[in-house]
């Protein structure tokens, strides 16, 4: 019985971590120089989405970067405007999963505006310089609503 009641106790915590968004990939956190100006270098990405957050006045906004089959960096805010930020999304394969509604995308939808009118992975602009991805703090900051 004792053993029943550790498994059953192992679970909901297991549970309860993975509907709360804990269980993704690791995630590192990203702040801003003196310019409000946060870099990502190129050689931290893979086919494998790499998790990040940056803190804005106690409010932690996540965004996620991928290659694409390309080879292209592709980011995005790792919240929907749609169906709500707090749970975010996961990788399986190929595709990017809202791990609220369950619709999947392709990495390489990754990144673009929202163009179905649903569940998307919230646009966040970056830009390439050399080799590094650039993302503005700014742009974090606006979006901080998505996470509260």
């Amino acid at each position: 019985m004792k053993r029943w009641s550790i498994f059953i106790s192992v679970m909901s915590a297991s549970l309860l971590f993975w509907s709360a968004g804990i269980a993704q990939a690791a995630t590192k956190t990203v702040t801003a120089d003196a310019a409000g100006i946060i870099t990502i270098p190129l050689s931290e990405l893979s086919p494998t989405a790499r998790y990040y957050e940056f803190s804005d006045n106690g409010v932690t906004v996540r965004l996620f970067a991928v290659l694409g089959t390309d080879g292209l960096a592709r980011v995005a805010f790792d919240a929907c405007e749609v169906c709500g930020g707090r749970l975010g999304y996961e990788q399986r394969g190929t595709d990017i999963r809202c791990r609220k509604c369950g619709r999947v995308f392709r990495i390489d939808e990754v990144g673009s505006k929202n163009r179905a009118y649903g569940c998307w992975p919230s646009y966040l602009p970056f830009t390439e310089r050399g080799k590094s991805i650039v993302v503005k703090a700014a742009d974090l900051e606006k979006a901080a609503a998505l996470f509260k």
